[in-house]
């Protein structure tokens, strides 16, 4: 039971949390509600496509938190490569976009801590675990 409250505090929860702090950094950085894509067209602020996106990079960090903890830095990393590779974020050249990708960046950084708390909580002996790889 402790490892569905603490899938469900990551995933949801982290959902719920992240609802809450990106628009601030959206709003303190002078972001409204829509942004424009590099093609100049507006998209909505809400998108199912992201927020599967966050419950699955929560759900598999806080899978490797409670079971492969050390492997989790390398996940992290090819994750970060892999949303970058697929166009995730704005065009690196478009300067006009830079905000936003910083915020998507820290948002990110978020999710991945509220996987790590709450794989944490599920099993805090995994902090044990996490250390140099090859260890």
């Amino acid at each position: 039971m402790t490892y569905v409250v603490a899938y469900l505090f990551s995933t949801v929860g982290g959902w719920l949390i992240l609802s809450l702090i990106v628009p601030q950094m959206h709003r303190t950085s002078g972001i409204t509600g829509t942004t424009d894509n590099q093609l100049g067209d507006k998209r909505p602020y809400f998108r199912w496509l992201d927020v599967w996106g966050g419950f699955t990079e929560r759900a598999i960090a806080t899978t490797l938190v409670i079971w492969a903890p050390k492997v989790l830095p390398l996940f992290i990393g090819g994750w970060v490569v892999a949303k970058l590779a697929a166009g995730w974020s704005y065009s690196q050249t478009d300067q006009k976009f830079a905000p936003a990708r910083v915020i998507a960046l820290v948002g990110m950084a978020f999710s991945f801590s509220i996987a790590i708390a709450a794989g944490l909580w599920a099993d805090p002996a995994a902090v044990a675990d996490f250390g140099a790889i090859g260890d």
